[in-house]
C-alpha cells in the first residue's frame, strides 16, 4: 500500500477516534443540570478520561513489544466506543460518568500512540519522518472538532446522543485499520537490559525533566482551557458589551483549539533557529500571562476576551510538540520507547489535575454564573504556564562547565 494511502487512513482512523475527546466540554451546562454536579464534579467528570489515557497508555503502549499493535488497536477502539456509547445511552450520574470517560481514555490510550507504532513500522524509512508530523498534527485536528462536533449534535438532538454519536467514531476507526493494517505480529529483537516500565534513566536525565515538566505545564492548560471554554464562552455573552455579535461558543472554543495547530509549526521553526529552551520558556510566560489577564479582564470588551483566549489556545497547545522534540533530543537513542512512554502517561497528567482544580476555584468563588468564580477558574488555569517556564529554568539550564 502507498506510504500516501496508509498516512492519510491512520490520520483520518485518529480524528474518528477523537470525535468524543471533548464531548464533555460540549454539552457541560446540560451535563451539570441533568446529574446535578457542582463544579469540581463537572470538572472530574471531564479529567477522567485523561485518568484513563495516563493509567492504560504505559502498559498498551509497551505491549506493542510483544502483542500486534493491530490487536491492541481494534479492541481498544472498541471498548472506547462502547463506552462512550453506554454514557449517553444509561449514564445517570457521577460515578458512572467518570467510570465511563476512564474507559473512553482507555480506548485512546490503545489506539493513538499503538496507532504510531504500528504505521511507522509499515512505512519506508524516507516516510516515517512525514508519517510521525502528519498523524500527531491531525490529533490536535480531531481534539478541535470534537468540541464542535458535540455541540452541533446537542443543537440538534441532546446531550445524550452527542455522546452515542461521537462514541461510533471508535467503530469507524477500528473499521479503517482492519482494512489498512495488515497483521504484523512483533519480530523478536535485542533491546536494551532494562525493564520497560523502569523508568529511573529518564528520572536521572534532569534536562529531560525539565522538558517533561513543561509538557505536563502545556497539558495542564491544554485540557482545562477545552473542559472549560465553552461554558466560559456561553458565560460571556450576556455580560460582555459586543458578546451577542459573534458565533456559537462551541464553534469559537473549536477555533481556540484548533489555532494551536499554526502556532505549534511556527514555534517549531523558531526553536529550529533559537534556543529552544529559551523560546519554550518565553511560550509558558506568554501563555501564563494571558490567563491571568483574562482573569482580570472579566466583563471587559468581548473581543479582547476572545484575542486573548486565542492567545492562550496557541500558546499552551503550541508549545507541546516542541517541548517533546527536546525532550526526545536528550534521550539516549537506545531508550527512546521508555522516554516516550514516560512522556505519554507523565505529560498528560496535568490534564487529569487542570479540570477539576479549575471547577473547584469556580466553586470557591462564587460559581459558573459568577465573574469572581471565572477569574478564580483562570488563575488556576494560568499554573500550566508557570510549570513550564519554572521547569525548564530550573531542571534545564545547561551545565556549566
Amino acid at each position: 500500500m502507498p506510504a500516501f494511502v496508509l498516512i492519510a487512513s491512520f490520520a483520518v482512523a485518529l480524528v474518528f477516534s477523537l470525535m468524543s475527546f471533548m464531548t464533555v466540554a460540549a454539552v457541560l451546562p446540560e451535563l451539570k443540570e441533568a446529574w446535578a454536579l457542582n463544579n469540581t464534579e463537572a470538572g472530574m467528570v471531564g479529567g477522567a478520561y485523561f485518568i484513563g489515557y495516563v493509567t492504560a497508555v504505559l502498559i498498551l503502549t509497551s505491549l506493542t513489544d510483544r502483542i500486534d499493535a493491530k490487536l491492541i488497536y481494534i479492541v481498544s477502539a472498541l471498548i472506547g466506543g462502547t463506552a462512550t456509547i453506554l454514557l449517553g445511552v444509561a449514564a445517570d450520574g457521577f460515578w458512572s460518568g467518570v467510570i465511563l470517560r476512564i474507559l473512553a481514555g482507555l480506548g485512546l490510550a490503545g489506539t493513538y500512540m499503538p496507532g504510531l507504532r504500528a504505521l511507522t513500522d509499515q512505512l519506508p524509512e524516507a516516510s516515517r519522518n512525514r508519517g510521525v508530523v502528519y498523524y500527531t498534527s491531525f490529533f490536535a485536528l480531531g481534539s478541535g472538532l470534537s468540541i464542535l462536533v458535540g455541540g452541533e449534535i446537542k443543537e440538534w438532538l441532546d446531550w445524550r446522543w452527542a455522546f452515542i454519536i461521537t462514541g461510533a467514531g471508535f467503530y469507524i476507526s477500528a473499521a479503517i485499520i482492519a482494512v489498512v493494517l495488515p497483521s504484523n505480529p512483533p519480530q523478536k529483537i535485542d533491546k536494551p537490559d532494562i525493564h520497560p516500565l523502569d523508568f529511573r534513566p529518564v528520572l536521572r536525565n534532569r534536562v529531560a525533566l525539565g522538558y517533561v515538566a513543561g509538557i505536563v505545564g502545556s497539558a495542564w492548560e491544554v485540557f482545562a482551557l477545552r473542559v472549560w471554554a465553552p461554558t466560559f464562552l456561553i458565560f460571556l455573552i450576556p455580560i460582555a458589551p459586543d458578546g451577542g455579535f459573534w458565533v456559537k461558543p462551541t464553534v469559537m472554543a473549536t477555533i481556540i483549539a484548533l489555532v494551536g495547530i499554526p502556532a505549534s509549526m511556527i514555534l517549531g521553526e523558531l526553536t529550529a533557529k533559537f534556543d529552544r529552551r529559551r523560546v519554550m520558556i518565553g511560550a509558558g510566560v506568554v501563555s501564563c500571562t494571558a490567563s491571568i489577564l483574562i482573569a482580570f479582564s472579566i466583563g471587559q470588551s468581548y473581543l479582547i476576551l476572545i484575542v486573548l483566549l486565542l492567545v492562550l489556545g496557541a500558546f499552551s497547545y503550541g508549545r507541546n510538540a516542541s517541548l517533546v522534540a527536546g525532550m526526545m533530543a536528550t534521550a539516549d537513542p537506545k531508550l527512546k520507547g521508555l522516554y516516550m512512554a514516560f512522556y505519554a502517561s507523565v505529560g498528560f497528567s496535568g490534564g487529569i489535575i487542570a479540570p477539576p482544580l479549575v471547577g473547584a476555584a469556580l466553586d470557591l468563588a462564587g460559581g459558573r454564573f459568577s465573574a469572581d468564580g471565572w477569574s478564580a477558574g483562570f488563575t488556576a488555569l494560568a499554573i500550566g504556564g508557570v510549570i513550564t517556564a519554572m521547569g525548564l529554568l530550573i531542571l534545564s539550564r545547561p551545565h556549566k562547565h
